[in-house]
């Protein structure tokens, strides 16, 4: 055993401010200040320490620590470096040959232990310790800032155990500590800001720091922790019992991550397992929840579809308040009460019974369909700034009752207050517009292994050891094994992620809820002649007229999306050849080609794929998708609601695939659907696209408009 000094920043400890200038004391003596500092602390930090369970007792400590960047733990701890004894476990030929190939840093490991004489106090008041972070990034910058941040890539490949060899950075060794470097990673993410700046941060501790390792019984806790005045952020490490000199410890999950499923144990066993197969050589003393371990030994079944979270019910039904039998537990354990009660409240009715049906064309009889066209209320000025003026529905002249309300979001009171007001909104929509909910309805299509039109998906909360499995057994096979880390609900490939590493995919689960995909590796491409074969997407709006009978429209007019550089399974991080969105980036060329004039340069290229034919594929994935989610009553599938009528966008991809009898096609791959899409492009290129919607929706008048009925 050969001990390992602690690094120099950890152990260091600032030297005291200088005495005040005389006539500059305070007028409060030395306690009064000490108690003020710390009632401001408590009253801006507060509220995130107890968040993160830190006991106030460490409280002053820590503000003493922050201010004078006090970092001592090297004066209670050192850093061991120890070779373990190779484990005598039966081993299939596969590790085998794995634990022969070269793994840096895989024969050593670090044990961090007590070296102060006097042993660890839980209830001492400085038992709390600062841990630096040594790199903080996003993920789309990493490499980047591997590349140009002198000396980084030399100290992560020394921290993660990667062999380095010279002074310039070698792509090899910046691929190297990319892939290594989610054994390593820790998230936080800010609580207000944009959408871009809640993007997840990663950061990666000390050398100190990165030594802790997991222990299923902590005897320590960890927390991220952003120190305002100095804007700084920090990882609190603070003890849960005592310890003797001597003594081994290993840290809990950090703290604050509520949530986490059964499979926490195994996720931390994963993503620091190095060599072999991690869901399958789980080490001795490391046990892993019985449920959770048979899941990953054993084949890979797909979650029921038959219950929905109870999150995505509340979440849906308008008038619901909370505390009904079935709510989800803060895991987002999946809800097996049937939840037809609640749509009691939906609109002031008995469950089942429906508001009166609105009239076909307006809701004050009165008036004549050709004297007064609708009134629309919008909380959207694109809308009413792109309504001719002598259109169906036109913005109203003074604020009268209105005949239709355009809201971007579910009113539970109104439903109740204004029964015979047309919304744009179904309940329980979000069965389609969440990602996860998409996945489990869409399963009902397709059986077992899910429909042909929708990738392979798994929800990373609920469904984590049936994506091992699942992914250990596409390699052993020897099959693609590239995958696409997308939030639940955002937008914009918003902390959205490309990779074929398991570690990596396990870590994403940590920062916000998500699913994971299977990225489509052979896709249709596109050749642009200026840049070459790239991919492209498309995007349909639907119009959904009712659910019982179901009534589903689709606009004829669609939209093209393309990637800016060559396609390639290579450089998983470069967005402009994986993702196509490129219209929220000033700096990002964006390509527009009009669907007239892709459709003859697509059969021009693909020729024995007519457009017809292929987007009679996809109309009848559009059917079948919409079938499934309507079929049961709500909260399993969207209610029937009469005054509600909505508009979708879906977003699909082509890929190859092969028929039973060997014949190449292209499949269509539906990637999400979009509530309230943005019609930005289409009210600019096709200025009647809102005349045409509401003439379909809310009219009933689709003869004339560029509509194509599906249902």
């Amino acid at each position: 055993m050969q001990a390992d000094p602690t690094p120099e920043r950890s152990s260091r400890v600032l030297t005291p401010e200088p005495e005040p200038e005389p006539g500059s004391e305070s007028v409060l003596d030395p306690e009064q200040d000490a108690r003020a500092a710390l009632a401001e602390f408590a009253a801006l930090h507060g509220p995130a320490l107890r968040a993160s369970g830190v006991p106030e007792r460490y409280w002053g400590r820590l503000l003493h620590k922050l201010e004078h960047e006090v970092f001592d733990a090297g004066e209670m701890f050192g850093i061991m470096q120890v070779e373990e004894a190779e484990e005598e476990e039966s081993e299939d030929e596969a590790a085998q040959e794995a634990r022969k190939k070269p793994n840096p840093g895989g024969e050593l490991c670090y044990k961090v232990i007590v070296t102060n004489e006097n042993g660890l106090q839980a209830a001492d008041p400085n038992s709390i310790f600062l841990i630096d972070h040594a790199w903080t990034c996003r993920v789309t910058h990493a490499r980047q800032q591997l590349q140009q941040v002198p000396g980084l890539l030399h100290r992560m490949a020394n921290l993660m155990g990667v062999e380095f060899h010279g002074e310039l950075p070698s792509a090899e060794a910046v691929d190297l500590v990319l892939e290594e470097m989610w054994k390593f990673n820790q998230t936080y993410q800010l609580a207000h800001g944009t959408a871009e700046e809640k993007v997840p941060v990663w950061y990666i501790m000390d050398e100190f720091g990165s030594r802790i390792q997991h222990a299923d019984v902590p005897s320590f806790a960890t927390a991220p922790f952003f120190y305002m005045p100095q804007q700084v952020a920090y990882t609190l490490l603070w003890p849960l019992r005592d310890l003797d000199t001597g003594g081994k410890w290993g840290p809990a999950t950090p703290q604050g991550r509520a949530g986490h499923s059964p499979a926490a144990p195994l996720t931390a066993h994963v993503s620091w397992c190095r060599g072999g197969d991690p869901g399958l050589r789980l080490r001795r003393g490391r046990p892993a929840d019985p449920e959770v371990h048979a899941a990953a030994l054993g084949p890979h079944r797909p979650a029921g579809p038959q219950f929905i979270h109870a999150r995505a019910a509340r979440r849906a039904l308008p008038g619901h308040t909370g505390g009904e039998q079935g709510e989800a537990a803060p895991g987002h354990q999946p809800c097996r009460v049937p939840l037809r009660p609640r749509l009691q409240g939906l609109h002031g009715h008995p469950a089942g019974a429906q508001p009166p049906h609105p009239p076909a064309l307006h809701l004050h009889p009165e008036r004549g369909r050709s004297r007064c066209p609708l009134q629309l209320l919008a909380l959207q000025g694109l809308q009413v700034s792109h309504l001719p003026a002598q259109g169906p529905a036109r913005p109203p002249r003074k604020p009268p009752p209105p005949d239709l309300r355009r809201l971007p979001g579910p009113r539970r009171r109104l439903s109740q207050e204004r029964p015979n007001v047309l919304l744009n909104q179904f309940p329980c929509e979000s069965l389609l517009t969440v990602k996860d909910c998409l996945a489990s309805v869409a399963r009902r299509a397709g059986g077992p292994e899910g429909p042909a039109w929708l990738p392979r998906t798994f929800n990373l909360r609920t469904e984590l050891p049936q994506f091992i499995s699942y992914f250990q057994q596409r390699e052993r096979r020897g099959e693609d094994n590239h995958w696409i880390c997308k939030p639940w609900n955002l937008a914009r490939s918003l902390d959205t992620h490309i990779t074929k590493n398991l570690h990596s995919i396990v870590r994403h689960r940590e920062s916000s809820p998500k699913v994971v995909s299977k990225y489509i590796e052979s896709p249709v491409l596109f050749l642009r002649e200026d840049v070459g074969r790239v991919k492209f997407d498309i995007r349909y709006i639907l119009l959904l007229r009712s659910v019982k009978p179901l009534r589903l429209f689709v606009y004829d007019v669609f939209w093209l999306r393309f990637s800016n550089r060559p396609f390639a399974l290579n450089d998983l991080d470069d967005y402009e050849k994986h993702f196509t969105v490129m219209n929220y980036d000033p700096e990002v060329v964006l390509k527009q080609v009009h669907y007239n004039e892709f459709i003859p340069e697509f059969e021009k290229q693909y020729p024995e794929f007519p457009w017809k034919s292929v987007q009679a594929e996809i109309f009848q994935a559009f059917t079948e998708l919409f079938q499934v989610a309507c079929a049961r009553p709500p909260p399993l599938g969207l209610c029937d609601y009469p005054s509600s009528r909505a508009v979708y966008a879906v977003d699909l991809m082509l890929k190859w695939d092969s028929r039973p009898d060997g014949e190449r096609a292209m499949q269509p791959q539906i990637l999400e659907v979009n509530f309230n899409p943005d019609c930005e492009r289409a009210c600019r290129y096709h200025p009647s696209f809102f005349n045409d919607v509401f003439s379909t929706l809310f009219l009933d008048e689709p003869d004339g408009c560029p509509v194509t009925r599906l249902l």
